[in-house]
């Protein structure tokens, strides 16, 4: 069985940063799953790769800048992230200290660094309820699980919970312990775990399709992270 390598994805626009980045990370036995150079790419990656850390340029190209997209994974995912700044004013600071990061590196950086700062960051400990302990939530939940093999926006979520989309993200993530996002995933890793066993007939495709995610390789990257193995050894095990 293969170890799962945390997944870490960086958000600069300087490629030499990025390849040094690449090459201390993936060292170490890290995996670089992306690099994006500019805030609205980067909210589309991490959508779709969800990685476990994210290195976060302050100043990158775009409209939006890497506070600015800090301050959208705070309001919607649950993912650690550590900024990497060159010299910044003191208002600048200001704003990103408000985000919460995991850490600031500064370029020119060193191996010891970034290593330093991403065991910190990755040794978070979890606060998931109990999976019957849904409180007011229990109809969103029930309505996760009645269209989990579809693609549910938040904007979706927070109209049948008649709540604004940052309201319901906020208040979902300090009731339930992780995003909604999160939540998805993990009811969606749960189902798959279900089918795995249930049915031995059906492909690991058609079970990944069933659990909404859109391709088998996605959901044996997501089956690693959260149970520590592939769908096809975790049937086997059974």
């Amino acid at each position: 069985m293969t170890e799962y390598k945390p997944q870490i994805l960086i958000v600069e626009d300087q490629k030499i940063a990025v390849r040094d980045l690449t090459i201390i990370l993936e060292a170490a036995g890290y995996e670089v799953c992306g690099s994006f150079a500019d805030g609205e790419k980067a909210i589309e990656g991490i959508s779709r790769l969800v990685p476990d850390l994210i290195f976060l340029d302050i100043r990158i190209v775009g409209e939006i800048d890497g506070i600015e997209l800090a301050e959208h994974l705070k309001l919607f995912y649950d993912i650690p992230f550590i900024y990497l700044t060159s010299n910044s004013d003191p208002e600048t600071l200001d704003r990103a200290v408000k985000t919460e990061p995991k850490a600031f590196i500064t370029k020119p950086f060193h191996p010891q660094q970034i290593l330093s700062a991403v065991a910190l960051a990755l040794h978070k400990p979890t606060n998931i309820k109990s999976v019957y302990d849904y409180g007011r939530f229990n109809k969103i939940v029930t309505y996760i699980q009645n269209n989990i093999d579809r693609d549910i926006r938040l904007a979706e979520m927070a109209k049948v919970m008649d709540m604004n989309s940052s309201y319901f993200c906020r208040i979902f993530q300090q009731e339930i312990g992780v995003s909604p996002h999160q939540f998805i995933l993990q009811l969606r890793i749960e189902k798959a775990k279900q089918m795995l066993k249930q049915n031995a007939e059906a492909s690991i495709l058609d079970i990944a399709l069933s659990c909404g995610f859109s391709s088998q390789s996605i959901l044996n990257r997501h089956f690693r992270k959260f149970v520590g193995t592939t769908p096809t050894q975790y049937r086997k095990e059974g």
